[in-house]
């Protein structure tokens, strides 16, 4: 499987990646002209600034992930560089993201140096150290990649999947012949590196979590599991006769959630949209996605309020609440038409969106909905 792209839309310029790209290029084709012209002057540069456990320099943990053995090396460094790297510097901001790259050069790199004796060079660590990220960071989107193996076509699969198969090949190269002349445990070490980073960021909120994240998720499925079991621990108390206080019979969990929910409600009555929408990501961020279901009412006005304000994300978590259960809602139709644009639009994922914008043809669209709806998927292709 080669990647070709992600459906993660950005709304910054990856100049970073960019840099990089071109600063390994840059090398390589310098190494190259030294090659042509003096083979021994040219593995005595590497030699000095490989990754070499035995005789180890400081600077090497950077300076290596800078050469690379070939243009078929340097070629698939970087094409996974330029596939994973806008979405995570976009998360990370450039200084960021530049941080990270660092890190997972100088992380993937040490561990080959304490563990191997082989030399090593490339940027596949530091690659690893941004897919790793990604995979925290970004979990819910999909890759586009040229697959051949009993077929041969481009094919769109969740990132999970993609990383996850990557990981699960080092790990097994690793076991089976860990001495097969490429460097499989720098590139574990550089995605524990970015999954690590990426996860410390999210649970500091150094970085701001999206509803779909896995530090999110996680959190999510603790919530969910502590309310089940406050939840059948009240029902058991409740069978016994047992006399409870609100908050025991309910559960801390159930009163906390019903607190935030009651707080989106009540920043719309007064009509402060900014705070309403602060609220109700807050609500999903704590108590779940699940959680964010409220009145209809309530979800189309956070949903638009979010849309207005560039939260594309939340508000798609609102308006999805809301087909999940207000599917006969009068308001079902325009609702779906707004998913749809916005999962086309501003979250680039096109898969979810023509199924989205084809339910919405299904629906009693007006005339205007219904030829936006066509425009929409006419422009996915």
């Amino acid at each position: 499987m080669i990647p070709i792209c992600t459906d993660r839309a950005t709304r910054r310029t990856p100049f970073v990646t960019f840099s990089l790209i071109a600063a390994n290029v840059l090398v390589m084709i310098v190494m190259a002209s030294i090659e042509r012209q003096s083979p021994e002057r040219a593995h005595q540069i590497v030699s000095r600034f490989w990754v070499h456990g035995p005789e180890f320099h400081w600077y090497s943990l950077w300076t290596s992930a800078f050469l690379h053995a070939g243009a078929l090396h340097l070629l698939g460094n970087m094409l996974f560089l330029w596939v994973f790297g806008p979405g995570v510097e976009d998360r990370l901001g450039h200084i960021g993201f530049t941080a990270l790259y660092a890190a997972g050069a100088a992380g993937s790199a040490g561990a080959h140096a304490y563990f191997e004796s082989a030399p090593a060079i490339g940027a596949s660590g530091a690659v690893a150290a941004v897919t790793g990220a990604f995979l925290v960071m970004l979990p819910r989107t999909h890759i586009k990649v040229l697959f051949f193996f009993f077929y041969i076509g481009i094919v769109w699969i969740p990132s999970t999947w993609f990383i996850a198969f990557g990981i699960a090949k080092d790990l097994f190269m690793h076991a089976m012949a860990p001495h097969n002349g490429i460097a499989n445990l720098a590139h574990l070490a550089g995605y524990a590196t970015g999954g690590v980073v990426a996860a410390a960021l999210l649970l500091t909120r150094i970085i701001q979590p999206e509803p779909y994240d896995l530090v999110t998720a996680f959190r999510q499925s603790k919530r969910r599991a502590a309310l089940r079991r406050a939840h059948e621990a009240a029902q058991r108390d409740i069978r016994s006769g047992q006399a409870l206080a609100p908050e025991r019979a309910f559960g801390e969990q159930e009163v906390s959630l019903a607190a935030a929910r009651r707080k989106v409600v009540d920043r719309l009555a007064a009509r402060d949209p900014d705070g309403a929408t602060r609220a109700y990501r807050e609500l999903v961020d704590e108590h779940g996605v699940e959680a964010g279901a409220l009145g209809s009412q309530t979800l189309t006005a956070i949903a638009n309020a979010c849309f207005e304000r560039g939260d594309h994300s939340t508000a798609a978590v609102a308006y999805e609440r809301f087909l999940a259960h207000y599917t006969n809602d009068r308001e079902a139709p325009r609702v779906t038409l707004m998913l749809g644009l916005i999962l086309g639009k501003y979250l680039n994922d096109p898969i979810r969106a023509k199924q989205v914008l084809t339910e919405a043809l299904r629906m009693d669209l007006d005339e205007e909905h219904k030829a936006l709806a066509i425009r929409l998927l006419d422009d996915l292709g």
